[in-house]
């Protein structure tokens, strides 16, 4: 064949349509990736004073004192001691003194109640888990262990109008 022969057989080729090609198959997982769940990662859960925010959950020192009890993938579901929210996180990495964590999902709790207005002399305030929120009359704790906040704002106004008959 001559050169010039050849040159117009690459010209000719040039000008065809490109052939679409297939994207390689996967390689085939091993069994040293594959497990039950439960097996590789842990679901863990830390309820946090009612004062810590969502916000202050995403920093990696936050997790320094229990970073070396995680791995990556790990599921997180953080809750305040109020229960009024839930943040839920994966672990995608952790040290010693650190982890670094992305938000999965984040839920809102508090419940539907209708805000009771306080009357002057009570008031309402979140005394821990154990005693929960509790409803306070001049300075004195007239009944705790109410579940939320509303609910506490009702009891003020009940003992109120029982104490006003």
């Amino acid at each position: 064949m001559s050169e010039a022969a050849t040159a117009e057989n690459i010209e000719q080729t040039a000008e065809l349509e490109p052939v679409e090609q297939t994207p390689a198959k996967a390689v085939a997982p091993g069994i040293n990736r594959f497990g039950l769940q439960a097996e590789h990662n842990q679901l863990w859960r830390l309820n946090v004073p009612i004062e810590v925010t969502p916000e202050q959950c995403m920093d990696e020192g936050f997790w320094a004192h229990i970073a070396a009890h995680l791995r990556p993938g790990d599921e997180i579901r953080v809750f305040p001691d109020s229960m009024v929210w839930e943040l839920v996180l994966h672990v995608i990495g952790a040290g010693k003194a650190y982890a670094h964590v992305a938000q999965k999902a984040f839920y809102n709790l508090s419940p539907r109640e209708d805000q009771v207005a306080l009357p002057s002399i009570y008031t309402v305030d979140f005394a821990g888990t154990t005693h929960k929120w509790r409803v306070i009359r001049e300075g004195k704790v007239l009944k705790d262990g109410i579940q939320t906040e509303g609910l506490a704002r009702r009891a003020a106004a009940q003992h109120e109008a029982a104490v006003n008959r």
